[in-house]
């Protein structure tokens, strides 16, 4: 089921939404001429668009007069309902007369807008207003972020605007105009020639056998992607090795621009080269044939995560918990690798993570650096060459990344860190743990994660996942090593309720010699588990004492909580041992007493200072 647009009476309101701004081309100057006959045009186009949109699952936000704000929760609905407003305009308009004919521009930005007191606001919708002014008569102008999410779902030729300085905004919106047509998706520049844009669309398939560069022999296309193809080839100078060449097709003009693209693309190339870690395909080569670029990479044996996720899935499985922990701890060290070597991925997602056949080890693969490149190469072409303010700085302008993987600072300011790639790996673990998509994985009204109403996890992994996936990056781990130091440290704790059975006992410090307690109730008002039955005997021993001398309700109940955000299970059993054995303890006694059984030096100053 699809999240709900927010009703416009609703208050305080805050989701990522996509918003279609449409607005009438001469409006003014047509009331001025003929108010009454304008009028009933913008009344009779205005009614097809909210037809439309509520055929297309939006919403009619408010009339701007000659235009409407509109809102879907899907950026594809929202694309599909602009395109289909201004076909059937068009249609309309070949069957009347000039001066019954209104034109119309559409503008989309995919962002964060909040809903307060009727009304909405955000830069979500400031720059899909401002993008509506950038659009052709009767054509739709959407930001690159819509473009990545629709570009391979819907069929349109999308020719790059580039970056625009828009009014009012601070930082500059890579953007592409949008005609409708029955071929496949064209990323063109809106510069370019009729016929540059043709040699630009043939370049696009390479027949099996063909041979680039006189030395790689293709076998097979592996996948494509917003800027090229991926093929699967024998290199003829490396006795018929499979290797993977991938093609890039930047749509430039000749001459100095050309050469600095060329430029660009080595130097960024070169830091992948520099990689040799035997989890990362190695980097071998690139090079310039014809107008295109290529890299050459070595090839992995195995599947994507994606697809070995859409197999269980065919089962009605999914990954465990201890899968994706030990996935984690074959990951991490590889992030650390490249973190620690100033490399962001920018790209982590189910479909760039192997399983490697050979060493069923993870296996990091196509990295988003590459795709930035790309999108350099577009500034530098539509710039004439020259760099657009702002875009200095190797961690800015990163908008490589997936829809919903990718965090907001990435996605939203292009900014990237080492925890944005933990982020993106966080995201990667719950889907690959549910099944589910990040979309079906968070509240659309207030961007917090509901993955945990999909599957039951114990506490300490929970947290380890929760604050990978913290929306502030400075409330998440700041490198993969503090990642694995926290997985590492769940070891020392009980998982699961095998582990808390009477032979364990003891070595988790607890008294084993504790009467069979009646069976209690759980959360969920069930008998619990018998192996449970001991946990359960500390609660009641200590409830019935009724010895805390100077401790409150409030109190022990905060100390258990913080307890647990720190440990886990165990905690409710620690406190209650602790209690049981001196129930003289002051507060600040308590916590000393139990801050000594957090075996995690880090975790337990924590719990210390919460605590406070």
């Amino acid at each position: 089921m699809k999240p709900e647009v927010p009703s416009t009476e609703n208050r305080n309101q805050r989701m990522l939404a996509a918003i279609v701004f449409t607005d009438g081309v001469n409006f003014s100057a047509r009331m001025s001429a003929d108010e009454e006959h304008t009028l009933k045009l913008i009344d009779r186009d205005l009614s097809l668009m909210r037809t439309l949109c509520t055929q297309n699952e939006g919403r009619v936000l408010k009339s701007t007069g000659d235009g409407l704000l509109m809102c879907f929760t899907s950026a594809v609905q929202a694309v599909s309902c602009a395109l289909e407003i201004q076909q059937s305009l068009n249609q309309s308009a070949a069957q009347l007369p000039h001066h019954d004919v209104l034109v119309h521009r559409i503008g989309i930005h995919l962002g964060d807008v909040f809903f307060r007191d009727g009304d909405v606001m955000g830069n979500g919708v400031n720059i899909a207003a401002r993008l509506e002014s950038k659009a052709e008569p009767g054509g739709v102008c959407i930001s690159k972020t819509v473009f990545d999410v629709v570009k391979k779902q819907l069929n349109l030729t999308a020719h790059y605007l580039g970056e625009l300085v828009l009014k009012n905004i601070e930082d500059p919106i890579p953007a592409y105009n949008l005609q409708s047509t029955d071929t496949a998706i064209q990323d063109i520049p809106a510069s370019a020639t009729p016929a540059s844009a043709t040699s630009a669309s043939a370049t696009l398939d390479m027949a099996i056998g063909s041979v680039v560069a006189n030395r790689y022999k293709v076998i097979q296309p592996l996948g494509e992607g917003g800027f090229g193809r991926t093929y699967l080839v024998a290199d003829s100078q490396r006795f018929d090795e499979w290797l993977v060449l991938k093609e890039f097709m930047p749509h430039w003009s000749a001459g100095y621009t050309a050469q600095n693209a060329k430029e660009l693309f080595h130097k960024e190339a070169g830091i992948l080269y520099q990689i040799n870690h035997p989890q990362i395909p190695n980097f071998l080569a690139w090079f310039e044939e014809k107008g295109r670029l290529f890299i050459v990479q070595e090839y992995v044996n195995g599947e994507t995560y994606a697809s070995l996720l859409k197999k269980r899935l065919k089962h009605n499985q999914v990954f465990s918990v201890p899968e994706i922990i030990d996935w984690l701890k074959g990951l991490l060290p590889v992030l650390s690798y490249i973190h620690d070597r100033g490399i962001i991925h920018r790209d982590i997602s189910p479909d760039n993570i192997m399983l490697s056949a050979n060493n069923q080890q993870p296996i990091l693969i196509d990295f988003g650096l590459v795709k930035q490149t790309m999108h350099k190469l577009q500034e530098a072409i539509s710039s004439g060459g020259k760099r657009s303010q702002g875009s200095q700085g190797s961690q800015a302008n990163s908008f490589a990344g997936k829809i919903g993987y990718a965090p907001r600072e990435q996605m939203s300011m292009g900014q990237c860190f080492p925890c944005s790639d933990l982020y993106a790996l966080g995201v990667t673990a719950i889907v690959l743990l549910t099944g589910q998509e990040p979309s079906e994985l968070v509240d659309p009204h207030n961007f917090e994660w509901q993955w945990q109403k999909y599957i039951e996890v114990a506490d300490g992994p929970a947290q380890v996942f929760s604050k990978m996936l913290a929306d502030r990056p400075k409330d998440r781990y700041q490198s993969a090593q503090e990642v694995l130091e926290a997985l590492h440290a769940l070891e020392q704790w009980p998982q699961n309720k095998s582990e808390l059975a009477s032979d364990n006992f003891t070595k988790w410090g607890l008294d084993a010699a504790i009467p069979t307690p009646t069976p209690v109730q759980t959360r969920t008002g069930k008998p619990a588990d018998q192996s449970l039955t001991k946990q359960s005997a500390l609660v009641m021993s200590s409830a019935s004492s009724g010895s805390h001398h100077g401790l409150s309700d409030d109190f022990r109940a905060q100390c258990e909580r913080e307890l647990a955000n720190a440990i886990g299970p165990m905690a409710r059993m620690l406190l209650n041992q602790a209690l049981s054995q001196d129930p003289y303890l002051s507060q600040q006694d308590l916590i000393e007493r139990l801050v000594a059984k957090i075996p995690n030096d880090q975790v337990a100053t924590e719990f210390r200072q919460r605590m406070k």
